[in-house]
């Protein structure tokens, strides 16, 4: 199993709770990814090294056999995560760390428990839709995925 860490510059993180998602890694041998963003935070949180092999950037292309995304942050976390993944069926799960969790299913006491579902393939995945989101749209691209609400605000 492939797991594909994500996390924004701007989330709150503790390091304790990075350090677990490492250790749990470890523990269950999983191979792993994470975004360039995030690295230099997991690496000072965790106190190891990145390979650069497992560093990816904005645009990367997943597989989608035997792969599951983690996210460290809040609800907005998991959505730029989701949206990252540019459509691909991959599996969505996030840390949370912000105030709130609507989307984000599990809090920092139960990381080593996340990855043991994992590792067992105990995680209940529930589909949900993807939309497009096409307009004109100043200083954007041209289609905007959305997962959970789209917004509409008049300019000018």
């Amino acid at each position: 199993m492939k797991i594909i860490l994500f996390s924004r510059e701007d989330s709150r993180h503790l390091p304790d709770e990075l350090a677990r998602v490492m250790n749990a890694i470890d523990v269950h041998g999983f191979d792993f990814v994470v975004n360039r963003e995030f690295a230099p935070i997991l690496e000072q949180a965790s106190g190891r090294q990145i390979d650069g092999s497992q560093i990816y950037d904005e645009g990367a292309i997943f597989e989608q056999q035997e792969a599951i995304m983690v996210c460290c942050g809040g609800d907005g976390t998991l959505l730029e995560g989701a949206r990252r993944l540019h459509g691909k069926r991959i599996p969505v799960v996030g840390i949370n760390s912000g105030r709130l969790g609507f989307l984000t299913a599990v809090a920092g006491d139960g990381i080593e428990q996340l990855f043991c579902d994992i590792a067992e393939q105990k995680l209940r995945i529930e589909e949900r839709s993807m939309l497009t989101v096409e307009g004109s749209i100043p200083q954007s691209e041209a289609q905007l995925p959305a997962l959970n609400e789209v917004a509409l605000q008049r300019h000018g």
